[in-house]
């Protein structure tokens, strides 16, 4: 199931001028989101997701780029031979991409290519930002504001936990 809060990019960012849409997914949609649909591009659900979300707003709005800040779970590997296995915990990673798409190139399958160049052009997933941005307060980073769009796919919960000591919680 996912919920989606949304305000017009262009209106007054109010509570009241908010809307909700919610759908889910049933079964064998969800299984090909998951699988034989990254077969085509060798995609990962990010880039699919993203573009779903790149093209849905330029056919809502008309709005063809989109500021996105991204969330990580900030557990991959940046720096050779730094093994953090043996943590617990969530180090999450927030860095911005800007996504784009125009009346020349709104088809999909070439969507899914852009998004995907750009997700894969994000020098050591958005660390190298979190630490210029948050790290190191002599750096000034003119001209960066925050998103309106912060996105974060949690992953499938199923697969984190079989075959381990942890399951989850029936609550």
């Amino acid at each position: 199931s996912v919920s989606l809060l949304i305000s017009d990019p262009k209106g007054s960012n109010r509570v009241g001028d908010e809307s909700r849409s919610v759908f889910s997914l049933n079964s064998s949609l969800t299984k090909d989101l998951l699988g034989s649909i990254h077969e085509a591009f060798t995609t990962q659900i990010n880039d699919i997701l993203l573009a779903g979300l790149l093209l849905s707003f330029w056919d809502h709005y008309g709005e063809g780029t989109l500021r996105i800040d991204m969330e990580g779970h900030g557990r991959e590997e940046v720096m050779e031979g730094v093994d953090i296995s043996r943590t617990v915990g969530w180090f999450t990673s927030i860095y911005p991409i800007l996504l784009s798409v125009d009346e020349d190139n709104k088809d999909l399958s070439l969507v899914i290519k852009s998004v995907k160049e750009c997700l894969r052009g994000v020098p050591n997933n958005g660390f190298d930002y979190l630490l210029y941005r948050y790290l190191d307060a002599s750096v000034a980073i003119e001209g960066v504001e925050g998103s309106q769009i912060s996105f974060n796919y949690l992953g499938q919960f199923d697969s984190d936990t079989s075959d381990k000591v942890f399951e989850i919680a029936k609550e």
